[in-house]
């Protein structure tokens, strides 16, 4: 979890995690930006990218996600895929 987008960043680049679960609470971080800097970095394994989007939010979905969702979240679809990792 992070409160920024600057600590998200920070985060991801630290702990290269297997799932990155975006919602719309960062505005300027959107799952094309984050995918493109994770692609762009050979250290880095792609990551399963689940997107959040608000209730009544515009967001398209994004061929670059690998789940995308609307709150609120549907819960069986959402542990399908996490449990689809592992």
């Amino acid at each position: 979890s992070a409160a920024t987008s600057f600590d998200a960043g920070r985060l991801l680049m630290a702990e290269k995690p297997e799932i990155i679960i975006l919602t719309e609470s960062f505005p300027e971080l959107t799952v094309e930006n984050l995918y493109d800097t994770i692609s762009s970095r050979r250290d880095y394994e792609k990551p399963v990218i689940i997107f959040i989007a608000d209730e009544n939010s515009t967001a398209r979905e994004s061929k670059k996600a690998d789940l995308f969702l609307h709150q609120p979240v549907e819960l069986e679809k959402l542990l399908e895929v996490i449990n689809g990792i592992h």
